[in-house]
């Protein structure tokens, strides 16, 4: 995603991106939230990913905080999780995401939940 990106470009983002993932074959659990809940986990990521990619790297610890929660409180397995994280990874990249940030990011982050649990 572009540094200049607005909040209401960001949420567009984030909708576009939970329709996606409310029907990738390959998840199962995360497929049953409603895309609204999915729009709104989403964008806590892309705020997350969009502080860390202005020097805040306490970011990623906090994002992989708030998505065991999520895991936990909705029972997704965390490799569900971490597929969608390289789902919404190719996605931030496809709307003019830097790749190597976005790699390095979702990559420490998907490491990082499966590493807690």
């Amino acid at each position: 995603m572009p540094e200049t990106q607005t909040v209401e470009e960001t949420t567009q983002v984030a909708k576009a991106i939970a329709h996606r993932l409310a029907y990738d074959r390959y998840l199962d659990l995360l497929r049953e939230i409603s895309e609204l809940e999915l729009s709104g986990i989403i964008g806590r990521i892309l705020e997350e990913y969009a502080a860390w990619r202005e020097g805040q790297r306490d970011k990623l610890l906090s994002c992989r905080d708030f998505l065991a929660n999520i895991c936990f409180r909705l029972s997704i397995p965390i490799v569900e999780m971490a597929y969608a994280l390289y789902v919404l990874r190719d996605e931030v990249v496809a709307h003019g995401g830097l790749p190597e940030d976005t790699n390095q990011f979702f990559d420490r982050l998907a490491l990082e939940l499966m590493r807690r649990y």
